[in-house]
């Protein structure tokens, strides 16, 4: 906060990027300042570039990336909004599909069916605030088949789950 006082917003970046780094044990809370720190600044290219290299594998991640790409403004926008009267400005929907887009693969490819749910769940709520009924439709047939199996491990019958996903997904 005290850098951020005295405008040196590069010095904030640095603290924030050592704050954030893998040697530290941090916080949620920190990266999520830091994120909002660069949408403040309007580093939108620093911002992406932190949370594309901090994806994981967990829903969570991959769905703040999807909705921050939607929360910023293209420079076009910035010089559309900046040069009109208006107050209403279209943010940068399709930038948001193809995170979710892509999170969804990445998390069949790995057969998460856990994580993909999550994602599609979240996708779908996206779509019905920005979307059609049939772009939520579309997005909904892409979750995957929750199946519950049995299997004898060491005698004992073992109840688990799996998930199988829709062949056109």
């Amino acid at each position: 906060d005290f850098e951020r006082l005295l405008g040196e917003s590069d010095r904030c970046v640095a603290l924030f990027d050592i704050g954030i780094s893998k040697e530290f044990d941090s916080s949620a809370t920190l990266f999520d300042t830091y994120i909002a720190f660069l949408k403040e600044e309007f580093r939108y290219d620093e911002a992406r570039k932190v949370l594309r290299t901090h994806l994981d594998d967990t829903a969570d991640t991959w769905i703040q990336f999807a909705l921050f790409e939607s929360s910023i403004l293209s420079p076009a926008q910035m010089d559309e909004f900046e040069n009109s009267m208006s107050n209403e400005i279209e943010f940068q929907i399709e930038k948001s599909r193809a995170l979710f887009s892509e999170a969804f693969d990445h998390f069949k490819q790995l057969l998460d069916g856990v994580n993909a749910t999550v994602i599609v769940q979240a996708w779908a709520e996206y779509e019905s605030h920005h979307g059609t009924t049939e772009q939520v439709e579309k997005v909904k047939a892409k979750r995957p088949k929750q199946i519950t199996k049995r299997r004898n491990v060491d005698g004992v019958e073992e109840v688990y789950q799996e998930y199988e996903f829709p062949q056109t997904a």
